[in-house]
C-alpha cells in the first residue's frame, strides 16, 4: 500500500504483480520460460478503497489510447513478487516502482505525480523501463521474491541500488547444476 497523486488528489493504492502461471512453471522439464507471454505477466495499480484499476502494464496489452494501460513488450513473464516502491523525493508519494519477473528481468516504473496536479490527467506513468535482463545462454534466473532497493548519493547525483535473489521455488530440491545467486544492479 502506498500513495500516489491521481486526477488531482492523493490516492492510496495497492500495487501488485499479475501472478503465477502454473502451466509454464510447474513443468519440471522446462528450464526456462518460452519467448511467448505467460499468464501473470503484468503489474497492476488499483485504488485501495474501491478496487478500481488505475493503471497496468504488460506485453499482453495492445498499443491503444487507454491512458490506464502501458504496453511494455518485455513484460512477458509472470510477476509473482511484491514490487518495491520508492519515494525518491520524500514527499509521501511513490515515485518509482521496481519489480522482477520469472524470466530473469528487472523493471522500473517512473510515476508522474507532478502531472497529476491537474485533475484531467489520467496516465500515472512516465515510462516502464527494463533495467536488467539477467538471462544467460543456458540459465534463466527466476525471481520469486521482492527486489530490495536503497538510494545512494544526493541531489542530482543519486542512484538506486537494486538487489534480488534468484531460485526455483517450483522445484527447490531439483538436483541440477543451477546458477542461482544474489544480483546487485545500479540504476542511474
Amino acid at each position: 500500500i502506498t500513495e500516489i497523486r491521481h486526477e488531482g488528489k492523493r490516492k492510496r493504492v495497492l500495487i501488485f504483480g499479475g501472478g503465477y502461471d502454473a502451466d509454464k512453471y510447474e513443468n519440471e522439464t522446462v528450464e526456462s520460460p518460452t519467448s511467448l507471454p505467460t499468464m501473470g505477466n503484468a503489474l497492476y495499480v488499483v485504488d485501495a478503497k474501491t478496487g478500481e484499476l488505475i493503471w497496468s502494464t504488460s506485453s499482453s496489452i495492445s498499443a491503444s489510447n487507454d491512458t490506464d494501460k502501458t504496453a511494455q513488450t518485455d513484460v512477458k513473464y509472470s510477476v509473482v513478487a511484491q514490487p518495491a516502491v520508492r519515494d525518491y523525493d520524500s514527499d509521501g508519494l511513490a515515485d518509482m516502482i521496481y519489480f522482477a519477473d520469472l524470466g530473469g528481468q528487472i523493471f522500473r516504473v517512473d510515476l508522474n505525480n507532478l502531472a497529476h496536479m491537474n485533475t484531467t490527467q489520467k496516465n500515472i506513468t512516465v515510462r516502464v523501463q527494463k533495467i536488467a535482463n539477467l538471462e544467460e545462454t543456458d540459465f534463466v534466473p527466476r525471481f520469486y521474491d521482492r527486489v530490495t532497493t536503497a538510494v545512494f548519493g544526493s541531489g542530482n547525483e543519486r542512484h538506486v541500488f537494486v538487489s534480488v535473489g534468484s531460485g526455483n521455488r517450483s522445484f527447490p530440491l531439483k538436483g541440477s547444476p543451477v546458477k542461482n545467486k544474489v544480483y546487485g544492479i545500479l540504476d542511474y
